[in-house]
């Protein structure tokens, strides 16, 4: 019987066999700590996935969608507001986007990562959105090379802020969306309107925000404190950017009353922010307001550096004012009441998901500070469910390992394959 060798294409083979599973982790890279944490636990849940079940041979690979590492470039403002109601000019739109640093930096750090992958997971976060920063130009962009090499992508407890058929950057999205290697999607919020509008022809999964991991994926096992009332801060002009009128003197006026009710009750507090510069930079705003000297920053939280640092900061509360929408999302996942204030949808889908809705806090309460501050002195600890918690870990799970055993299997016959050409007639 002649010897068997391996010949240079078997080895190929077994190489490919032996090659790790990659997982392509799309996240938001921003100053906003709370995008770090959505990126933090939804690895978390893929680890899980995979070594719950004594498996080790995948590999994350983060993909950076934010800007943070690029030199700031922003479309022109003027150009962008005619897009609004000229569709014509979609492409015009995508001709300044291409010549943007902010592509120019993705192009040629971050994309060229895709082709080597197995999967592309959207770790979550608000990214069906439009008329705010270029996530849909990141997954216009993703999606196309991912098509292109035939790489299936999995969107995981996306939020969906809004649709426009006028709008140029809304069909972008929609047909980004819509492509091929789109093989499954999940939201965490606006499950109608991603249906109806956008995925009219896709199964789309309702899930938790993977961020109520929080504690299993930094190992955070405090218990709230008894103590401080953490009161969190955001820039006024956010308010304006989705539809409501709250003034900056209106949102200082508001803060005012709070804390001098607080100080009147001698009840501890820190004003804190989820890492955004400019909503750090508003409480030197309400300190110059109230008229506070230097002692004044010692109630301050100073700003973190990490998704961890952001989830022990809201452990570390007793009671929390939620402006922004992880910081509510935190107090949730640590058992923290939480008064949730309202400026987007997004704050309105999850207090009504995890039955909070009394705790919500609309944009007409800014109006007395008075009911704004007895309601965060009683806000209750919502009811846990853990079978809401599990929907995400499920849904990544399923995903996953569907997409893994595919491609073990298809290798395996491939294989088979060849072996059966090379030494069938030995």
């Amino acid at each position: 019987m002649p010897q068997l060798y391996y010949p240079q294409k078997w080895a190929i083979k077994k190489a490919e066999m032996a090659k790790k599973f990659r997982i392509g982790l799309v996240y938001i890279n921003t100053n906003n700590l709370g995008d770090i944490v959505i990126f933090d636990c939804a690895r978390y849940l893929i680890e899980q996935a995979f070594e719950s079940n004594g498996f080790t041979d995948y590999e994350i690979v983060p993909i950076d969608m934010g800007e943070r590492n690029a030199v700031k470039s922003k479309l022109n403002a003027s150009f962008i507001k005619k897009q609004e109601k000229q569709h014509a000019n979609a492409n015009q739109y995508v001709k300044e986007w291409k010549s943007s640093k902010a592509h120019q930096y993705f192009a040629e750090n971050e994309k060229p990562k895709i082709r080597e992958l197995d999967v592309v997971v959207f770790g979550g976060g608000g990214l069906i959105k439009f008329h705010e920063q270029h996530f849909h130009m990141y997954i216009d962009e993703i999606t196309t090379e991912a098509d292109l090499y035939n790489i299936p992508v999995i969107f995981n407890a996306v939020g969906v802020e809004g649709y426009d058929d006028s709008d140029p950057r809304c069909q972008i999205l929609k047909k980004a969306l819509n492509r091929r290697c789109v093989s499954a999607v999940s939201t965490r919020d606006n499950l109608d309107l991603l249906q109806k509008k956008y995925l009219p022809t896709k199964n789309v999964e309702l899930v938790c925000d993977p961020a109520l991991w929080a504690a299993e994926a930094y190992s955070i096992h405090k218990k709230p404190s008894n103590k401080i009332i953490g009161l969190g801060v955001i820039r006024p002009e956010i308010f304006e950017l989705y539809g409501e009128k709250v003034s900056k003197e209106k949102l200082m006026k508001f803060y005012k009353i709070i804390i001098t009710r607080l100080e009147e009750q001698d009840i501890e507090y820190k004003l804190f922010s989820n890492g955004g510069r400019r909503d750090q930079r508003f409480i030197d705003d309400i300190k110059a307001f109230m008229g506070k000297g230097e002692e004044f920053d010692a109630k301050v939280h100073p700003v973190g550096n990490s998704g961890k640092e952001l989830a022990e900061t809201i452990v570390g509360f007793s009671r929390v004012l939620a402006f922004r929408m992880h910081a509510a999302v935190l107090a949730y996942a640590f058992a923290v009441p939480a008064t949730i204030a309202m400026w987007n949808d997004k704050q309105k889908f999850f207090a009504e998901l995890t039955d909070q809705k009394d705790n919500l806090l609309y944009a007409v309460d800014f109006d007395s500070g008075e009911k704004a501050s007895e309601k965060i002195l009683t806000s209750k600890v919502p009811v846990h469910s853990d079978d809401y918690k599990n929907t995400d870990r499920d849904f990544i799970s399923k995903q996953l390992w569907h997409l893994y055993k595919r491609r073990h299997l298809t290798k395996a016959v491939a294989s088979l394959r060849f072996l059966k050409r090379r030494y069938i007639n030995i």
